[in-house]
């Protein structure tokens, strides 16, 4: 992928959840910067969809200058994030001692 109008590439950050009274934030999401607009806001366009977006540069994380060398294996680690998976069932489940958690099969 070249072109010469990106200069960064940036994650967003994806709210999912509020525990106790901080907020939760994942990264998520490669892009490419594709244009600096008024009110530090920019215009970002997805690696892989092509989708452009604004968002306001307090959401977005520094991930690599304009030299990246986006490879096959890059992509496809961008396709799945943020999957949503459906679970049919729950198969089984047990109480992990050691991480003082449950695992969980699904199916």
């Amino acid at each position: 992928m070249v072109n010469t109008n990106i200069v960064y590439y940036v994650l967003r950050s994806r709210v999912d959840e509020k525990v106790q009274i901080k907020l939760l934030v994942a990264w998520v999401r490669l892009y490419a910067v594709t244009a600096a607009l008024p009110y530090t806001v920019f215009k970002l366009k997805h690696l892989v969809t092509g989708d452009d977006l604004e968002v306001h540069a307090s959401h977005l994380k520094l991930f690599a200058d304009k030299d990246l060398d986006v490879t096959a294996e890059l992509v496809e680690h961008v396709v799945a994030q943020g999957a949503m998976l459906r679970v049919r069932e729950l198969l089984q489940h047990r109480w992990n001692a050691q991480t003082q958690g449950c695992k969980i099969l699904v199916g």
